[in-house]
C-alpha cells in the first residue's frame, strides 16, 4: 500500500505535471485579462475567476507543488532555491483562494452626517417584503442570486401563484410583444420602413401598459398613432382645424359657438377657452390636446381633450389608425387614406414604403431584456423574470415588482447583498475642486470621521488603509437639497500578504538560482 501511494506521489509531484499546469494557468490568466479589457472585469469574475472549476483547478495546482515538496522533505542544501519556489508558489495560491473566499469588495454610499458600516456587495438578491402598507413593509424573504456569466433558468416557487423563473446577470432592453390582456382592445405594432433607400423599423403602441411612445419620427416623418374610433374625426369635413374629444365616450364632437372662444396669446399662440361642468379650462391645442392651468402646465385628469388637426397636419406627417395611414399633400385639404397590411405601400409624395411587420390587438409593447456579454460602458445591470398569476414581470434594481396576495401588500426587490465593517464611518465634508473656467471637476475629496474620533482624508490618489479594509474615493452624486453623497470603494484581501510574501519568496528563489549558476 505504502509503494502505491508512494508511486501516486511520484506521479503527481512529477515536475513534468507542475509544468503544465502552470503553463495552463498562465493561458488562463492571459485570455482572462484579453475577455477583461473587452468586456468587464466582473462578467470575468464570474465567468473564470469565481467559479468552482478555477478554485479546484488550484487547488490541484498547490497540491502538486505541495506534494513535490513532501518528496524533498529531508533538507538538503542544494535544494535550497526549490525549496524557495515551491513555498512561494504555495503562498500565492493559497493567498489568491483566501481572498477569493472571505475577501470582500463592494461599495459604501456616504450620506452627509449619517454614520455607517453597511457595504453593498457586487453580488446580488432578491428579496420579498410583506405588509398591510406599502410604507411600512419587512422583509420575509431572500433569494441568494448565483455567480453566472449567463442567463440562469430556474423555477423556484416564492409563493402560490408566484414564480421566480430567469436570472440575467447582464442585459440590454430590445422591443417586444408583452402579456395579452383581453379585457380592452388596443393596437401595437412593429412598422418596416423605406425612406429614400434608407430601411429602418419604428414601434407604436396605444395600449396603456405600453412605455411605447404612439408617436415616432425617421428620416424627418413623424407617425403617430391614434385610436381608430378618431379617423372620422380627422376626415370628415368641418369649419375648424381642430375638434373636442369626450375620452370617456370615445367621441369627438364641436360644442355650441357660445361654450368655447378662440384668442391667440402676445407670442402668437393659440390657445381655446372652454366652459363645461361649471368649469373653465384653458388649451394651448399646439402644444398639448390636454387643458393647462397655467403655461406648461398639463392638467393629467381632465376628460376633454382639444386635438388640432394642424399639429399633425403637415405634408411630413403620418397618422394612423390601427391599420389605416392618412396623410396629405402640402396645400391641400383632402387627405390621402392607406390600407397597411405586410405587403408594402407607398407614399409617393413621401417617397415612403411602409408595411406592418407584427401587429398584436391584445398585447402591449414591452421593452424586454435580453441576456448579453457586457463591455466596458455596460456593467452588472441585472435583472430577473416573475411569474404572478399567469403573467410574466420583470424586476430590475430601481423597479421592484409590488402585488397584492391574500390581502398582503408584497414587494419584490433585486437588491446588492449587504456585508459590515467592524466600524461607521461618518462623511463630515465633501470637496470637489474643478478646471478653470468650467464644470468638469478636476478632483474630488472627502473627509471622514472614523470610530467616532478618528479623521481621515480620502481623494482618488490617496486611499485609506483601516482594520484590514481599503476605502478608494469612487464616485460621487448631489440630492435635490444640494448636498453631496460620496461613494467610496471597499475591499478586504485577507490572502494579500500572503500572496506578498509569496512573490518575495519567488523573487528570492530566481535570484538564488541565478548565481548559483553563476558560481557554478
Amino acid at each position: 500500500m505504502k509503494n502505491i501511494i508512494k508511486k501516486i506521489e511520484n506521479k503527481i509531484g512529477n515536475m513534468k505535471v507542475g509544468l503544465v499546469l502552470l503553463g495552463l494557468l498562465i493561458v488562463i490568466l492571459v485570455f482572462g485579462s484579453f475577455l477583461e479589457s473587452v468586456t468587464s472585469a466582473q462578467f470575468v469574475d464570474r465567468l473564470i475567476y469565481s467559479t468552482f472549476w478555477f478554485k479546484f483547478f488550484i487547488g490541484c495546482i498547490t497540491l502538486v507543488i505541495v506534494i513535490s515538496l513532501i518528496n524533498k522533505v529531508s533538507f538538503q542544501y542544494k535544494y535550497l532555491g526549490f525549496y524557495f519556489i515551491h513555498v512561494s508558489l504555495i503562498l500565492i495560491l493559497a493567498g489568491g483562494l483566501l481572498t477569493s473566499y472571505t475577501g470582500i469588495n463592494g461599495d459604501i454610499v456616504l450620506y452627509p452626517n449619517s454614520p455607517t458600516d453597511q457595504i453593498d456587495l457586487n453580488d446580488h438578491e432578491l428579496v420579498i417584503y410583506s405588509g398591510d402598507d406599502i410604507h411600512n413593509l419587512n422583509p420575509i424573504k431572500t433569494i441568494s442570486l448565483p455567480l453566472n456569466a449567463y442567463a440562469w433558468n430556474t423555477d423556484i416557487e416564492i409563493f402560490p401563484q408566484t414564480r421566480f423563473r430567469k436570472y440575467l446577470p447582464f442585459y440590454e432592453t430590445s422591443l417586444k410583444f408583452g402579456n395579452d390582456n383581453t379585457q380592452n382592445l388596443y393596437f401595437s405594432a412593429f412598422f418596416e420602413l423605406e425612406i429614400n433607400k434608407q430601411l429602418g423599423e419604428i414601434a407604436l403602441s396605444n395600449h396603456p401598459d405600453s412605455p411605447t411612445l404612439s408617436r415616432s419620427n425617421f428620416q424627418g416623418i413623424h407617425f403617430t398613432l391614434l385610436p381608430k374610433v378618431m379617423l372620422e374625426c380627422y376626415t370628415q369635413k368641418s369649419d375648424y382645424d381642430f375638434f373636442f374629444w369626450d375620452r370617456n365616450k370615445q367621441m369627438c364632437f364641436i360644442p355650441p359657438k357660445e361654450t368655447f372662444t378662440i384668442g391667440t396669446s402676445k407670442l402668437g399662440n393659440r390657445f381655446i377657452d372652454y366652459k363645461y361642468d361649471n368649469k373653465s379650462y384653458k388649451y394651448w391645442p399646439e402644444m398639448s390636446p390636454r387643458p393647462m392651468r397655467e403655461h406648461g402646465v398639463v392638467i393629467p385628469d381632465a376628460d376633454i381633450f382639444i386635438m388640432s388637426k394642424i399639429v399633425s397636419g403637415n405634408s411630413e406627417d403620418i397618422l394612423l389608425f390601427d391599420n389605416i395611414l392618412i396623410t396629405r399633400q402640402s396645400g391641400e385639404k383632402e387627405y390621402q387614406r392607406i390600407e397597411l397590411s405586410n405587403e408594402w405601400a407607398s407614399v409617393n409624395h413621401l417617397d415612403l414604403k411602409i408595411r406592418i411587420k407584427q401587429q398584436e390587438s391584445k398585447k402591449p409593447i414591452l421593452n424586454i431584456p435580453q441576456a448579453v456579454i457586457p463591455n466596458q460602458t455596460n456593467q452588472n445591470q441585472p435583472a430577473v423574470l416573475i411569474e404572478h398569476n399567469d403573467f410574466n414581470h420583470w424586476v430590475y434594481m430601481d423597479n421592484p415588482l409590488v402585488v397584492n396576495h391574500l390581502g398582503k401588500i408584497l414587494k419584490l426587490s433585486l437588491e446588492k447583498k449587504k456585508a459590515k465593517m467592524p466600524f461607521k464611518i461618518k462623511l463630515q465634508k465633501f470637496e470637489m475642486k474643478l478646471y478653470p473656467e468650467s464644470q468638469m471637476p478636476a478632483s474630488f475629496e472627502s473627509f471622514l470621521e472614523v470610530d467616532k474620533g478618528q479623521f481621515f482624508n480620502i481623494n482618488m490618489n490617496n486611499p485609506l488603509s483601516y482594520k484590514g479594509f481599503r476605502l478608494f474615493q469612487s464616485s460621487y452624486f448631489q440630492l435635490t437639497s444640494g448636498e453631496y453623497v460620496s461613494v467610496l470603494s471597499v475591499s478586504r484581501d485577507p490572502g494579500r500578504w500572503p500572496k506578498y510574501l509569496g512573490s518575495f519568496l519567488l523573487l528570492f528563489g530566481l535570484v538564488y538560482y541565478y548565481f548559483k549558476k553563476r558560481i557554478i
